[in-house]
């Protein structure tokens, strides 16, 4: 238990966040009194927050890249890329139907993230296929929720655009 001077309670442990240099590992502030303050401060220095953003992120632009690849490759944030290029794609190519409901949308986003999950179970690369593919030869498939598949990543490159009946 510990005692926040900001919002004169004593709080768990865990609201406060580490703070290595103090003599009892934690901030003096709670989290949400932090948050608050460092809210305020920003709204109070806007503009030189941007410009302090930009210019970090100009002088560093590997620790950039380093920080998208990294939430690229985690478990939500390549499910969300996958089916975000998934839905770039098929606009592109007008095979999103406008009657799609916000339920068929999280049914897709859904089949995005169990691919990700089933990655982390079997070992091995998953892909959301589309049944009837997008640019096929003779046919041309919607990107809907009925049309899409999990398949290794192996059998859906080996399979291309072709459509299998």
């Amino acid at each position: 238990m510990k005692y926040c001077p900001s919002c004169k309670e004593t709080k768990l442990s865990s609201k406060f966040s580490k703070a290595s240099k103090r003599y009892d590992g934690l901030q003096s502030h709670c989290k949400s009194c932090r948050s608050e303050r460092r809210k305020a401060d920003y709204l109070k220095n806007k503009d030189r927050e941007i410009e302090l953003s930009k210019v970090w992120t100009k002088d560093n632009p590997e620790a950039v890249k380093a920080k998208a690849v990294k939430h690229r490759r985690s478990t939500h944030g390549s499910a969300y890329y996958n089916d975000r290029s998934a839905k770039h794609r098929s606009r592109k190519l007008s095979a999103t139907p406008r009657w799609l409901t916000e339920a068929h949308h999280k049914d897709i986003k859904a089949m995005y993230l169990l691919a990700k999950k089933f990655e982390g179970l079997c070992g091995i690369k998953y892909h959301v296929d589309h049944i009837v593919p997008l640019k096929g030869e003779n046919v041309c498939g919607l990107h809907v929720p009925w049309n899409l598949q999990l398949l290794p990543a192996s059998i859906n490159i080996s399979k291309s655009n072709k459509h299998v009946d």
